[in-house]
Protein backbone atom coordinates (compact mmCIF):
# COMPACT_ATOMS: atom_id res chain seq x y z
CA UNK A 1 0.00 0.00 0.00
CA UNK A 2 1.32 3.42 -0.95
CA UNK A 3 1.30 5.79 1.97
CA UNK A 4 2.10 9.46 2.24
CA UNK A 5 5.13 8.50 4.35
CA UNK A 6 6.44 6.10 1.66
CA UNK A 7 6.02 8.73 -1.03
CA UNK A 8 7.83 11.32 1.12
CA UNK A 9 10.66 8.88 1.85
CA UNK A 10 11.03 8.06 -1.84
CA UNK A 11 11.06 11.76 -2.76
CA UNK A 12 13.62 12.46 -0.01
CA UNK A 13 15.79 9.56 -1.20
CA UNK A 14 15.68 10.74 -4.81
CA UNK A 15 16.55 14.27 -3.70
CA UNK A 16 19.56 13.06 -1.70
CA UNK A 17 20.76 10.95 -4.61
CA UNK A 18 20.37 13.87 -7.04
CA UNK A 19 22.43 16.07 -4.70
CA UNK A 20 25.08 13.37 -4.41
CA UNK A 21 25.25 13.02 -8.21
CA UNK A 22 25.71 16.78 -8.49
CA UNK A 23 28.49 16.64 -5.89
CA UNK A 24 30.30 13.94 -7.86
CA UNK A 25 29.93 15.93 -11.09
CA UNK A 26 31.38 19.01 -9.39
CA UNK A 27 34.31 16.99 -8.04
CA UNK A 28 34.95 15.50 -11.48
CA UNK A 29 34.89 18.96 -13.04
CA UNK A 30 37.26 20.34 -10.39
CA UNK A 31 39.78 17.52 -10.82
CA UNK A 32 39.49 17.62 -14.63
CA UNK A 33 40.18 21.37 -14.67
CA UNK A 34 43.05 20.87 -12.23
CA UNK A 35 44.55 18.19 -14.47
CA UNK A 36 44.24 20.44 -17.53
CA UNK A 37 45.99 23.32 -15.75
CA UNK A 38 48.70 21.26 -14.06
CA UNK A 39 52.22 21.91 -15.28
CA UNK A 40 53.80 18.91 -13.56
CA UNK A 41 53.18 15.47 -15.11
CA UNK A 42 52.72 13.68 -11.78
CA UNK A 43 50.17 16.29 -10.65
CA UNK A 44 48.28 15.99 -13.96
CA UNK A 45 48.20 12.20 -13.56
CA UNK A 46 46.94 12.41 -9.96
CA UNK A 47 44.10 14.79 -10.84
CA UNK A 48 43.14 12.75 -13.91
CA UNK A 49 42.84 9.60 -11.81
CA UNK A 50 40.79 11.41 -9.18
CA UNK A 51 38.46 12.81 -11.87
CA UNK A 52 37.88 9.26 -13.14
CA UNK A 53 37.11 8.02 -9.63
CA UNK A 54 34.47 10.72 -9.21
CA UNK A 55 32.80 9.58 -12.46
CA UNK A 56 32.74 6.05 -11.04
CA UNK A 57 30.95 7.34 -7.95
CA UNK A 58 28.41 9.13 -10.14
CA UNK A 59 27.85 5.90 -12.07
CA UNK A 60 27.32 4.00 -8.83
CA UNK A 61 24.69 6.52 -7.77
CA UNK A 62 22.90 6.43 -11.11
CA UNK A 63 23.02 2.65 -11.53
CA UNK A 64 22.51 1.63 -7.94
CA UNK A 65 20.36 -1.31 -7.10
CA UNK A 66 19.10 -0.45 -3.66
CA UNK A 67 18.37 -4.10 -2.83
CA UNK A 68 21.93 -5.12 -3.68
CA UNK A 69 23.56 -2.23 -1.82
CA UNK A 70 21.50 -2.97 1.25
CA UNK A 71 23.45 -6.22 1.54
CA UNK A 72 26.87 -4.54 1.25
CA UNK A 73 28.32 -3.64 4.60
CA UNK A 74 30.46 -0.49 4.44
CA UNK A 75 34.13 -1.16 5.11
CA UNK A 76 35.58 0.32 8.25
CA UNK A 77 38.56 2.43 7.26
CA UNK A 78 40.74 4.24 9.75
CA UNK A 79 41.37 7.95 9.29
CA UNK A 80 45.00 8.99 9.87
CA UNK A 81 43.76 12.57 10.44
CA UNK A 82 46.42 14.21 8.27
CA UNK A 83 43.87 16.87 7.34
CA UNK A 84 43.94 18.17 10.89
CA UNK A 85 47.37 19.62 10.16
CA UNK A 86 46.62 20.60 6.56
CA UNK A 87 45.46 24.07 5.70
CA UNK A 88 42.90 24.29 2.90
CA UNK A 89 44.39 25.58 -0.32
CA UNK A 90 42.97 26.94 -3.51
CA UNK A 91 43.71 25.32 -6.81
CA UNK A 92 46.86 26.37 -8.64
CA UNK A 93 48.43 25.35 -11.94
CA UNK A 94 51.80 25.58 -10.18
CA UNK A 95 50.98 22.88 -7.62
CA UNK A 96 53.83 20.62 -6.68
CA UNK A 97 52.96 16.97 -6.12
CA UNK A 98 52.90 17.67 -2.37
CA UNK A 99 50.44 20.55 -2.75
CA UNK A 100 48.26 18.56 -5.16
CA UNK A 101 48.06 15.60 -2.78
CA UNK A 102 47.20 17.86 0.17
CA UNK A 103 44.54 19.63 -1.93
CA UNK A 104 43.02 16.28 -2.93
CA UNK A 105 43.14 14.93 0.64
CA UNK A 106 41.14 17.90 1.84
CA UNK A 107 38.57 17.48 -0.96
CA UNK A 108 38.18 13.76 -0.27
CA UNK A 109 37.64 14.50 3.42
CA UNK A 110 34.92 16.99 2.48
CA UNK A 111 33.26 14.34 0.29
CA UNK A 112 33.48 11.83 3.13
CA UNK A 113 31.79 14.28 5.51
CA UNK A 114 29.13 15.04 2.87
CA UNK A 115 28.17 11.36 2.58
CA UNK A 116 28.29 10.78 6.34
CA UNK A 117 25.83 13.67 6.77
CA UNK A 118 23.56 12.20 4.10
CA UNK A 119 23.74 8.79 5.76
CA UNK A 120 22.64 10.40 9.01
CA UNK A 121 19.72 12.11 7.25
CA UNK A 122 18.51 9.01 5.41
CA UNK A 123 15.63 7.29 7.13
CA UNK A 124 15.54 4.34 4.77
CA UNK A 125 18.13 1.73 5.78
CA UNK A 126 18.95 0.89 2.15
CA UNK A 127 19.66 4.52 1.34
CA UNK A 128 21.61 4.98 4.57
CA UNK A 129 23.77 2.02 3.54
CA UNK A 130 24.34 3.52 0.07
CA UNK A 131 25.69 6.72 1.60
CA UNK A 132 27.74 4.83 4.18
CA UNK A 133 29.33 2.86 1.33
CA UNK A 134 30.07 6.06 -0.60
CA UNK A 135 31.55 7.64 2.54
CA UNK A 136 33.71 4.57 2.95
CA UNK A 137 34.95 4.91 -0.66
CA UNK A 138 35.83 8.56 -0.08
CA UNK A 139 37.69 7.67 3.11
CA UNK A 140 39.50 4.99 1.14
CA UNK A 141 40.61 7.61 -1.39
CA UNK A 142 41.70 9.95 1.38
CA UNK A 143 43.65 7.17 3.09
CA UNK A 144 45.26 6.20 -0.21
CA UNK A 145 46.27 9.82 -0.85
CA UNK A 146 47.69 10.06 2.67
CA UNK A 147 49.72 6.93 2.01
CA UNK A 148 50.95 8.49 -1.23
CA UNK A 149 51.84 11.64 0.70
CA UNK A 150 53.74 9.66 3.30
CA UNK A 151 55.58 7.60 0.69
CA UNK A 152 56.43 10.43 -1.73
CA UNK A 153 56.73 13.50 0.47
CA UNK A 154 57.11 12.73 4.16
CA UNK A 155 59.68 9.96 3.73
CA UNK A 156 61.72 12.10 1.33
CA UNK A 157 62.00 14.98 3.83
Amino acid sequence: MVTKENVMQEYFAKDLIAKAVKKEEEANKLYTEAAAKAKHAEVKKLFTELAEQELEHKKILLDMDMDQLEKNTPQKISDPKLTQIVEPTSLSDEFTLQEAILFAIKREEEAYNFYKEFAALAEDEKLKNVFENLASMEMGHKTSLEGMYEQNIYNEN
